[in-house]
């Protein structure tokens, strides 16, 4: 009966895991936004540089990738295999309130042959057939960025794999509920989780004001004169976020995952078995269209493939 118990209370324990243990803050950043038409003028809001760069080649399933099942990708007869991705990183310049990154790229500790993801985790992730273009590290230095803080699209592990590369004082800044979130799987990588952010770091998730309304999204003016505006656009984890910048090449629209790839955007086909809540992503790329479709020029980012009109940086 004791033991009984025991294995009760350590499944208990391990199917209650967070992706990490690191202390999580709530925090409340700039002002709850409600959509108006005439917001969208780049005229009344603060342009800001913005800087795309592409942190690594990579191939992975792309049934994790792109929803296989759904009606559209059966006709474009897209099977299981290996899709080519990237992974990006982003940086946004603003003139008063200085540098922020989005997701945190590469670090240098995967240049090397011992990867800091190795065993079961880095198979799952094919992650040997990962190739590093641009350590953050050298972003930040070759640009000589004074970093302030670094917003996650989400905290899958290929999104924090930079975050070594920053200083320690750099904020990290996550969707709401995003580091709490508990389940199985973050009893086997949640150790692997905190060795690539830091084990004495912390966690600062925002908090959205569910009056706030941008497309149907709840939303920030993270600085409050509606050049970067932060969404939250839950599905592929708890905590996902998208972000529309007023930058002075454009606006730009970041997806993070709740789009992985450029024929999920151009079809509106969700991602596949890397997403926690197909509805509900579903339900947060159709509000990303909707507002995709009524900016002229916008530039979108999928999470992991470039579209053609995209703006990068190498």
């Amino acid at each position: 009966m004791i033991k009984s118990l025991i294995v009760i209370q350590i499944f208990l324990i391990i199917a209650n895991c967070s992706v990490t243990s690191l202390k999580t803050n709530q925090i409340e950043r700039g002002i709850p936004y409600i959509y108006q038409i005439s917001d969208l003028d780049k005229n009344k809001s603060t342009p800001i540089k913005f800087y795309k760069f592409i942190s690594a080649d990579w191939e992975v399933a792309r049934e994790g990738l792109i929803n296989l099942n759904d009606p559209i990708s059966k006709s474009n007869k897209l099977e299981k295999g290996t899709e080519k991705i990237q992974i990006y990183t982003y940086a946004i310049e603003h003139p008063l309130h200085g540098v922020y990154f989005i997701d945190s790229g590469v670090s240098v500790e995967f240049l090397g042959k011992e990867k800091p993801i190795s065993g079961m985790i880095g198979s799952v992730m094919n992650i040997g057939k990962l190739k590093v273009l641009n350590t953050s590290r050298d972003i930040v230095s070759k640009n000589k960025f004074r970093v302030r803080g670094i917003f996650f699209t989400h905290m899958h592990m290929d999104h924090i794999m930079g975050v070594s590369d920053f200083m320690d004082d750099v904020q990290l800044i996550t969707g709401p509920g995003e580091n709490g979130k508990k389940s199985f799987v973050n009893s086997i990588i949640q150790g692997t989780n905190e060795r690539l952010i830091g084990e004495d770091r912390e966690i600062n998730e925002l908090v959205f004001n569910e009056k706030s309304n941008f497309f149907g999204l709840n939303a920030i003016d993270y600085f409050g004169d509606k050049s970067f505006i932060i969404l939250y656009s839950p599905g592929h984890t708890v905590g996902s976020l998208a972000f529309l910048i007023n930058s002075e090449s454009g606006y730009q629209l970041i997806l993070g995952d709740t789009c992985h790839t450029e024929f999920g955007w151009i079809h509106n086909v969700t991602p596949g078995e890397f997403t926690e809540d197909q509805q509900m992503n579903k339900v947060s790329l159709n509000s990303l269209q909707s507002l995709a479709k009524s900016i002229p020029g916008i530039q979108v980012h999928p999470g992991h493939q470039s579209l053609s009109q995209s703006v990068e940086k190498d």
